[in-house]
């Protein structure tokens, strides 16, 4: 890091540090992160979110600060699994700072309240003498702890700023999808063109969509839906088809595209995997209760004659909303 970026972190910090002490923030990664953001004047939404929380509650509730941190300060929807697991280390080596700084602030809170009620009472100036030398013992143990403190959080930016420079050169790369590392939809298309070529009514498209996502997302939270589309994504890779590429197309719909495969074979291939998709318990990480049953609707189309490629995908997604509007969980094919 250069000195010039040194200097604007510091400044930051000195800006975000008063700020969560001045409205009781807990000093945690998450809280940290967030208000480092907004001290920063970076992102507009952000802060305007902050300041209406802060103008109706008085501060930033944990649980706030911990979905705040996931939306603007790193975006759960553009990493992967190895990005979140970074993230997780450095929320762990974090944590351990972050509470022996809350506990030395408790332990001066503690020390001033002490100093008050001894002056409140002192008769003799060797009271106060020992009240000074008290006060500066605690004060003493707060600032190195806070000084600690600021230079892991210092060490927790840049982490964050290195693990947004990977997510921004992951977005770069134009047929990778950067939440599941996938295909998007400009890869498959690119096979769709290569293969149909040589294709002879044996080229066949599947589109599978999650049933009910955006109610899921509203119950459960968006981390538990991005959660099963990557779920999604590793139970169709783990099928194994043969000569098929799979993509994901935009929020919880991949497409299958499978070579040398016909339409009796690849509507049988549908229903196997619809069928697998419905006997799957999703459980919470933590507790093991059973979140939701995953269930999809799938269309399924095979290239005729010589039709063009956006034909195909738009056919197809009539066969998939077909699917849904019959009652979901079930396939559609012509």
């Amino acid at each position: 890091m250069q000195d010039e970026g040194l200097k604007e972190a510091n400044e930051i910090l000195r800006k975000a540090v008063p700020l969560m002490q001045r409205l009781n923030i807990a000093p945690t990664p998450y809280n940290y992160g967030v208000c480092y953001e907004y001290s920063s004047n970076r992102t507009p939404k952000l802060n305007k979110l902050m300041d209406a929380t802060i103008r109706t509650l008085g501060g930033v509730p944990d649980y706030l600060t911990k979905e705040l941190f996931h939306q603007f300060v790193i975006d759960d929807s553009q990493f992967n699994n190895e990005h979140q697991d970074k993230i997780e280390a450095l929320i762990e080596a974090s944590q351990k700072g972050s509470k022996e700084m809350q506990s030395s602030l408790d332990e001066l809170d503690d020390v001033l309240k002490k100093s008050k009620r001894v002056l409140d009472r002192a008769d003799r100036q060797k009271h106060v003498e020992k009240v000074l030398t008290y006060l500066e013992k605690g004060t003493q143990k707060a600032i190195q702890s806070t000084v600690k403190f600021n230079e892991s959080l210092n060490v927790v930016r840049y982490e964050i700023d290195a693990l947004k420079s990977e997510i921004e050169a992951l977005k770069n790369n134009v047929e990778l999808d950067p939440l599941t590392q996938h295909y998007n939809q400009k890869g498959l298309e690119r096979y769709m063109y290569t293969w149909k070529q040589g294709a002879e009514d044996d080229l066949s498209l599947m589109l599978i969509d999650i049933d009910r996502l955006q109610g899921i997302n509203k119950q459960h939270g968006r981390r538990a839906g991005t959660s099963l589309i990557r779920y999604l994504g590793k139970l169709i890779k783990d099928a194994n088809v043969q000569n098929s590429v799979l993509a994901r197309v935009e929020g919880g719909t991949y497409a299958l595209l499978v070579n040398e495969l016909e339409l009796s074979q690849a509507t049988g291939l549908a229903e196997q995997l619809r069928e697998k998709m419905s006997l799957q318990k999703i459980r919470y990480k933590d507790t093991k209760k059973e979140m939701t049953r995953l269930t999809v609707s799938i269309g399924v189309a095979t290239l005729i004659g010589d039709e063009s490629v956006s034909s195909l995908l738009a056919r197809t997604r009539v066969y998939l909303e077909n699917a849904k509007h019959r009652g979901r969980n079930r396939i559609s094919s012509n």
